[in-house]
């Protein structure tokens, strides 16, 4: 009997312990989270400017590749030459921003605000653009997303082509997918 009840006893010290720990760790984990962001940081690969007010500021030639950007107000930002690739740019706030010759592979532009942006030159290879609010956007990228096309100052895929129409109508309603 004293040997059930020494190994329960060991047993609830064993998962106190090992809750105590698993309570520390996601504190850490937490706080860490909210000190990364950091308004007042410079431009820098990967910093962390997550819902930051960068508004109107000169970026010019800035390295950001990879920076959590998401939520940032970049709006009249000048990012001119700046090399925004794999920056996660998702909900940014873009509006007239200066992206003239930008650095935008591969970086997640989801539901990002680009009305007015100044795109001239800019390299947006494999860029997601999902949801991507634009209009009244000035200048020619250098390059596009695949699939993705400037029309009128917008940002939009282009409508089916023949061959995927004639597809489509094809099956009268009875194709799978």
């Amino acid at each position: 009997m004293n040997y059930i009840m020494n190994t329960i006893t060991f047993k609830k010290g064993v998962f106190k312990t090992f809750l105590f720990t698993a309570i520390i760790l996601l504190l850490s984990v937490s706080l860490h989270s909210v000190r990364a962001q950091n308004c007042n940081a410079p431009a820098a690969p990967n910093v962390n400017w997550s819902g930051c007010n960068q508004q109107g500021n000169s970026l010019v030639f800035s390295d950001l590749s990879g920076a959590n950007l998401s939520g940032t107000n970049l709006m009249s930002a000048a990012l001119v030459y700046s090399n925004l690739s794999g920056a996660n740019l998702s909900g940014a706030n873009l509006r007239n921003a200066d992206l003239t010759n930008a650095n935008l592979r591969n970086a997640d532009l989801t539901n990002a605000n680009l009305t007015g942006a100044n795109l001239t030159g800019a390299t947006l290879t494999g860029a997601t653009l999902t949801g991507v609010v634009s209009s009244g956007i000035t200048g020619t990228p250098a390059a596009l997303p695949t699939g993705w096309a400037l029309v009128n100052g917008s940002l939009v895929l282009p409508p089916l082509t023949a061959t995927q129409s004639q597809v489509n109508t094809s099956c009268n309603g009875g194709c799978n997918g």
